[in-house]
C-alpha cells in the first residue's frame, strides 16, 4: 500500500538548505510510510472525504497518506503546569448558575449573623471576632497563593494570565454547550456541498493550515454554517466553527471572511473561554465572602443592598468590561497575524471595521459608551488594526506570499469620508 508525506512550508524561518524559490503554500507530496497523526491530516482528509467535519476524518481508498510532517509557529509553554485542584473545579461551578444560589446563601447567612450578634455577650463577641479574622486571613492567604501558583503565559501573545482551568476540562465543559447549539440550529445548518459552506470551509482550512501549532492540533475543527439573518459568528473552545449567513452577506470577499474567522479562531486557540471562566469564578469566590460581610456588618438591609449594588457595578465597569475588551483586541491582533500568514490581504481588516463604523454612522445608530461595552467600537478596532498593519504586512512578506496589488495606503479617502458626521444645524 502506498502512503504519502506532506511537507507544508509554513511561516517559519526556513533552513539554509531549503530552496528560496519554494512558495509559502506549496505542498510537496512524497512517497513515505508511517502512522497517522496531526491536525493537518484531519484537515486535508476532510477536504477529500467532504463530510462536514474538519477533524477526525480520514481518506478512504487504497492509497491514503499516513504520515504528515509540517512546520508551524511555536507558542509559549505555561510557566506553571499545576494539576487541576479541587478549588479550581469549584471555580468552574462559581462561574455558572450555582454562584447565584451560593451568593443568596451568603446574604442570608450575613443577615442572620447581624441579628444574632446583638444577643451575644462581650466575651462571645470577642471570641467570634478572632475566629472570623483568622478564617478570613487564612482564606485570603490561600487564595493569593492559589492565584500566583496558577499564573501562566498565554499562547502566541505571551501575556501573563490566571488560568487554573485546564484546556481539556474546558473542552469537556463545552461539549454540552455544543450539543445545545446544534439542537437549536439543527434544521438550519447548511449541507457540506452548499456554496456558503464550501466558502467558509476553504477559508478556515487555509487559515488553520498556515498556522499549525500545538493549540491547533489539540482541537477538533469543524465548520457549521447556519442559514439565518443573524449577523453572528463564533468558535467554541472545542474548535466548532459557527458562521451565520447573515454575517456572510457582509463579507464580500475571502479577505474579509478571513478577518472574522481569524478573530473567532483566535479566541479558541488563546483559550479565552477558559480564561474568562477562571476569572469570573475567582472573583465570585471573593464576592461570596464580601456579601456575607456586607450583610453582617452594615446596620440595615437597605444599606447592605445599596452597597451590594454599588459593588457589582464597580466590578463590572472597572474589571469585567475592560477585561472583555482586552481579550477582543488580543483576538483582533492574533487573527490579523493568522490571516497574514495565510497570505490573505490583511489590508481588508481595518477596512472592514471602518465600513461597519460608516454603516452605523449612516443609519444614525448611537454608539455605545466605550466603558459600558464588552467590545471595542468599530472605529476603535479599525484604528487599532491600522497601527498593527505594518507588522502584519511584514509577517506576510516573511511568509513569501505574493505581493499585494495597489498602493501601500490601505485606507482610501472614500473609505474615510462616510465616517464624518454631518455638522449640527445652526
Amino acid at each position: 500500500m502506498k502512503s504519502f508525506q506532506i511537507t507544508r512550508l509554513l511561516c517559519t524561518k526556513q533552513s539554509t538548505g531549503m530552496s528560496k524559490s519554494l512558495h509559502h503554500s506549496f505542498l510537496r507530496w512524497q512517497e513515505h510510510g508511517s502512522s497517522v497523526s496531526s491536525a493537518a491530516h484531519r484537515l486535508l482528509g476532510r477536504r477529500v472525504w467532504y463530510s462536514h467535519h474538519l477533524g477526525r476524518s480520514y481518506y478512504k481508498g487504497s492509497w491514503g497518506y499516513q504520515h504528515l510532517s509540517f512546520r508551524g509557529f511555536h507558542t509559549s509553554k505555561p510557566r506553571f503546569a499545576a494539576p487541576l485542584a479541587p478549588l479550581a473545579a469549584f471555580l468552574v461551578k462559581l462561574a455558572g448558575p450555582l454562584s447565584k444560589g451560593i451568593k443568596l446563601a451568603a446574604i442570608v447567612g450575613g443577615r442572620t449573623f447581624r441579628k444574632n450578634w446583638k444577643n451575644l455577650s462581650a466575651k462571645n463577641r470577642l471570641q467570634l471576632s478572632k475566629g472570623v479574622t483568622v478564617f478570613i486571613g487564612g482564606f485570603g492567604g490561600a487564595c493569593v497563593g492559589f492565584y500566583f501558583f496558577h499564573l501562566e503565559e498565554s499562547p502566541v501573545t505571551h501575556r501573563t494570565r490566571f488560568m487554573p482551568i485546564s484546556h481539556k476540562q474546558m473542552v469537556e465543559l463545552t461539549e454540552k454547550e455544543y450539543k445545545n447549539v446544534l439542537e437549536a440550529f439543527a434544521e438550519h445548518i447548511l449541507p457540506p456541498n452548499h456554496p456558503d459552506h464550501v466558502r467558509v470551509f476553504r477559508v478556515a482550512t487555509r487559515l488553520l493550515l498556515a498556522n499549525l501549532g500545538e493549540e491547533m492540533n489539540n482541537l477538533s475543527w469543524q465548520v457549521n454554517v447556519v442559514e439565518s439573518d443573524e449577523i453572528n459568528a463564533f468558535v467554541l473552545p472545542n474548535g466548532q466553527i459557527f458562521m451565520f449567513t447573515g454575517m456572510l452577506k457582509l463579507l464580500h470577499n475571502d479577505n474579509t471572511l478571513a478577518t472574522v474567522l481569524g478573530h473567532e479562531i483566535s479566541h479558541a486557540i488563546l483559550q479565552h473561554g477558559a480564561e474568562q471562566v477562571s476569572l469570573h469564578g475567582f472573583i465570585n469566590m471573593f464576592l461570596i465572602i464580601s456579601l456575607a460581610m456586607l450583610w453582617a456588618l452594615l446596620p440595615t438591609d437597605l444599606i447592605a443592598f445599596g452597597a451590594q449594588w454599588l459593588q457589582n457595578r464597580i466590578l463590572v465597569i472597572l474589571l469585567h468590561l475592560p477585561y472583555s475588551r482586552k481579550l477582543e483586541e488580543e483576538a483582533d491582533e492574533v487573527g490579523m497575524t493568522m490571516a497574514a500568514r495565510a497570505c490573505f490581504d490583511v489590508r481588508e481588516s481595518p477596512r472592514f471595521w471602518w465600513r461597519l463604523a460608516a454603516a452605523q454612522d449612516q443609519m444614525a445608530q448611537p454608539e455605545a459608551l466605550k466603558w459600558l461595552s464588552t467590545h471595542p467600537s468599530h472605529s476603535d478596532r479599525a484604528q487599532k488594526l491600522e497601527t498593527l498593519l505594518p507588522k502584519a504586512l511584514e509577517a506576510r512578506t516573511k511568509c513569501r506570499c505574493p505581493p499585494l496589488p495597489g498602493e501601500e495606503t490601505f485606507i482610501s479617502r472614500e473609505d474615510q469620508l462616510p465616517l464624518r458626521r454631518p455638522s449640527p444645524p445652526p
